[in-house]
């Protein structure tokens, strides 16, 4: 039977953050003190999907205008 997260837990959300930086399972899993295959019951719930597509989705919003802003300015620079 499958493994669902009802809610996230606080280690949950360091996982989330872990994935979002890039870590793989196995580092995450040393990280936060639990196996590999722990961490992947974790990350394949749906309720840790949707919290990781809104985050990065949200990070990465912020990152465009950060960028948009950068170019903005690099643009004001050479006028």
């Amino acid at each position: 039977m499958p493994f669902h997260l009802k809610k996230l837990l606080p280690r949950h959300y360091r996982i989330l953050e872990l994935c979002l930086d890039g870590k793989n399972r196995k580092d995450i899993a040393e990280e936060v003190g639990l196996t590999p295959r722990a961490v992947t019951n974790v990350t394949n719930s749906p309720v840790f999907q949707n919290e990781f597509a809104r985050r990065r989705k949200e990070r990465n919003k912020k990152h465009d205008e950060a960028f948009a802003l950068e170019i903005g300015l690099l643009r004001e620079k050479v006028e």
